[in-house]
């Protein structure tokens, strides 16, 4: 797979590492309760994280993560 460059602010950046801290545990657990397989739970969990980092710039902080 091609690595996607992202143009995102380093304030964007850190907004989104922080708010994925919070997050990956509950997006992790719910994703391998659903998807029995270890390693396609966590195929779903990357590209669930490349998703979000590609359409970080339409994020409305007022909403929850």
């Amino acid at each position: 797979m091609a690595k996607e460059s992202y143009n995102h602010s380093p304030e964007d950046i850190s907004q989104l590492a922080l708010l994925w801290g919070k997050a990956q545990h509950s997006v992790s657990a719910y994703v391998h309760a659903a998807v029995r397989n270890h390693h396609d739970a966590e195929d779903v969990i990357q590209a669930t994280v490349a998703y979000i980092a590609h359409h970080f710039d339409e994020y409305d902080p007022e909403r929850p993560f």
